[in-house]
């Protein structure tokens, strides 16, 4: 699908919108569509006239002062799939106005903590995947056990600071946005919404977030349930401050199931050790970055994998825009670590040439003025000095 193809198709739908959540639509809302070549800004106040460089992934970003939804129509097959993500992408520039946010917390260090190598916390994900699944269990019984399985899951996050809040959020900003584009999807096309995989760690939030959307849809009023996330209240936290009592979970085999998650931990950290060392072996290239508050990162939130220890493994791509250039590897591997703030990629050993770094090969583009080499394989990134806030952009 190309941008024209796709404006037409956002633009019939826009037309007469479905609702969703409370006063939201999508009909008014700051929208950017655009492929590889091309770009359409609808209903943007001050449209720019080029092509904004931030534009790498389907989110909501500041574009000309207006909090903007962007969609990369490359990713889209046909109307089905291009229109409820629109409604996805244009609820988060409404929680941008709407909703209430607080936590303190570095996006990209409780990102790479995630405990989803955490055997217990991957069971009672799994869980709770099952439970909201299961239709034999009534909504009653759903929430009694989720409300009991929240308190669990969140005494592993609180080992690790920042995590409590991270979760919170992403659960209000990916859950419910995810729950918008579901319901878009169902009244419009008719395709019920599939929630019935379990995912962890970043990716959980998406599909978990928005079922407990739906049980909490068909358990209270819209307006009474809704009205409580906007004001600052998570998906967990309401399932508890409405089923304050905790129930037996011995029926969900919390034991086995955990058994069953430390096996797929190590059959993980094989693989990913495996990869990591082919990585090293065919030859990579390592870039010491700058301070991470200058960094601009898209990546995907499905498949992005946290081995707890400050790793990160971008399995099919990560785009980091800095101060000082840009980076782009594409269908392929690459490797960030928090503590040592470097990203690690598959490249023939680098020269640095005037103080810049310049990459071009199939699947890694890099561009990079400000830069030291410290060995054919280490370029270190320098700081530029200028204002700017921590910025990370996903894929969604």
């Amino acid at each position: 699908m190309n941008t024209k193809q796709a404006h037409e198709i956002v633009r019939r739908a826009l037309e007469n919108p479905v609702p969703t959540w409370l006063d939201y639509s999508p009909k008014s809302v700051p929208l950017v569509l655009y492929d590889d070549d091309e770009f359409v800004c609808i209903n943007h106040p001050y449209p720019p006239k080029q092509r904004p460089t931030n534009l790498t992934a389907a989110t909501a970003l500041q574009i000309n002062g207006a909090l903007t939804a962007t969609i990369p129509v490359k990713t889209c097959a046909d109307e089905q799939s291009l229109v409820p993500l629109v409604y996805h992408e244009c609820f988060h520039v409404y929680q941008g106005q709407k909703f209430q946010y607080d936590g303190e917390y570095d996006f990209f260090e409780v990102l790479a903590f995630y405990p989803e190598m955490n055997p217990a916390y991957r069971a009672l994900c799994s869980a709770e995947t099952d439970v909201l699944n299961n239709s034999a269990l009534s909504n009653l019984d759903k929430a009694r056990i989720l409300s009991t399985t929240a308190q669990k899951r969140r005494q592993i996050l609180a080992k690790h600071d920042g995590l409590l809040d991270f979760e919170n959020n992403l659960e209000r900003n990916e859950g419910v946005a995810s729950f918008v584009e579901q319901k878009a999807r169902i009244q419009l096309f008719n395709i019920p919404p599939d929630n019935s995989t379990c995912y962890y760690g970043y990716s959980r939030q998406y599909f978990l977030g928005a079922a407990m959307c739906w049980l909490f849809e068909q358990m209270f009023s819209p307006k009474e349930w809704q009205e409580k996330v906007e004001r600052e209240i998570s998906l967990s936290d309401l399932l508890v401050e409405n089923i304050p009592q905790e129930t037996d979970l011995s029926h969900l085999h919390l034991e086995d199931i955990e058994s069953l998650e430390r096996q797929k931990v190590e059959q993980i950290f094989l693989e990913a050790n495996r990869k990591i060392e082919n990585l090293f072996q065919n030859g990579a290239v390592t870039l010491k970055l700058p301070p991470r508050c200058n960094i601009f990162r898209s990546f995907s939130p499905r498949s992005i994998i946290a081995l707890g220890d400050g790793r990160l493994i971008h399995p099919e791509f990560v785009i980091i825009q800095t101060p000082n250039g840009s980076i782009s590897v594409q269908n392929e591997m690459a490797l960030e670590n928090y503590n040592e703030n470097t990203v690690i990629f598959s490249s023939k050993p680098c020269r640095v040439t005037n103080n810049k770094l310049d990459i071009r090969s199939e699947n890694v583009q890099v561009a990079l003025e400000n830069v030291r080499q410290l060995s054919d394989e280490i370029v270190e990134v320098l700081e530029i000095q200028k204002s700017s806030r921590h910025r990370l952009q996903k894929d969604s």
